[in-house]
């Protein structure tokens, strides 16, 4: 059995890519902004409970904020890698023919 070559859809690369960015971070931005919501929400009540709640939704949005960065840089760098591999196989396509 002989080693096949990797193919890459690149069309279907850039479409998922640009999916990803224009959909506000991959849906984590309605999430933030959900988590904005509760903490508004509770304005009206004090308390060490309240105030510990507050506190976790902080720490939540925080942590969902950080994970939609991570995703968007992880998807420029597929698609990066992606123009690159293009480019390569383009190069090496010009020069066969």
């Amino acid at each position: 059995m002989g080693k096949e070559n990797i193919t890459i859809d690149y069309g279907k690369v850039q479409q998922l890519s640009a999916d990803i960015s224009t959909s506000n971070g991959g849906g984590f931005d309605d999430i933030v902004s959900d988590y904005e919501k509760l903490a508004g929400n509770m304005t009206k009540s004090a308390g060490d409970m309240l105030e510990a709640i507050k506190d976790q939704i902080t720490a939540e949005k925080e942590v969902v904020t950080a994970m939609s960065q991570a995703c968007l840089q992880l998807v420029g760098s597929i698609d990066t890698a992606a123009q690159s591999f293009q480019n390569v196989d383009d190069v090496m396509v010009s020069r066969m023919n």
